[in-house]
């Protein structure tokens, strides 16, 4: 058989390196590549920068993969931060809708509520209860003598938060407020006015007029 050249070989040698030539081809170069050194020496500096390039580019899959899978992290950080601060808004919107907003009207205690002048101002003072809201309104009511007079209708308020919970956080038990000064002043009361006037004003007056009726002052002067 008519021995080959190596410039044949030299040009089928990269596919011979790929593995891309048939058995019989195969067979020749390897038979050339045993008797020619030069020939099997580019052999083999092919198959290794094949490998380098190989090795290259599965490195570069590898830090592109590790990209992705970075981006796909951060990207589910994300998500998981803001799917915890939207159920922190809804869970601190339901503890503020059941513990805050119901509220209810705390009844006149003497023991508990007192009202009293001292240098001039009058004050209430409530101890021993905790409450979620202080409410005072004055209006005038016309005297015996036909002087208007002012009244100052006072109330607190309470709700679960303020009931059940603030006790726990809180040590203070007696907390004052001031009405005004005690020359200004001519008498006190104590009860619940809706301060919502959807009804109308008339049914406002009224409501004051009737807590002015049925109940007795708790300070006069």
């Amino acid at each position: 058989m008519e021995e080959i050249s190596c410039r044949v070989i030299q040009d089928i040698l990269p596919l011979y390196v790929d593995e891309v030539v048939s058995s019989d081809t195969k067979l020749l170069v390897r038979e050339h590549l045993e008797k020619c050194e030069s020939c099997r020496r580019d052999a083999e500096n092919m198959r290794r920068n094949i490998g380098a390039a190989d090795l290259e580019n599965f490195e570069r899959e590898q830090a592109e993969t590790l990209k992705n899978l970075k981006r796909s992290l951060k990207q589910k950080r994300i998500k998981t931060a803001v799917i915890s601060v939207i159920l922190a808004v809804v869970l601190a919107s339901a503890v503020y809708c059941v513990l805050l907003l119901p509220t209810w009207y705390v009844p006149y205690d003497e023991e508990h509520i007192k009202v009293f002048e001292e240098d001039g101002n009058v004050y209430v003072e409530y101890r021993d209860i905790e409450i979620s809201g202080y409410y005072s309104i004055e209006t005038e009511k016309p005297s015996a003598d036909g002087d208007m007079k002012t009244i100052r209708i006072i109330y607190f308020k309470q709700n679960l938060w303020s009931r059940y919970v603030e006790p726990l956080l809180s040590k203070e038990s007696q907390v004052r407020y001031c009405l005004g000064e005690a020359n200004d002043l001519q008498s006190v009361y104590y009860g619940e006015v809706p301060l919502k006037r959807g009804n109308g004003i008339d049914s406002y007056e009224n409501a004051i007029s009737k807590v002015i009726t049925d109940s007795a002052p708790i300070w006069e002067r």
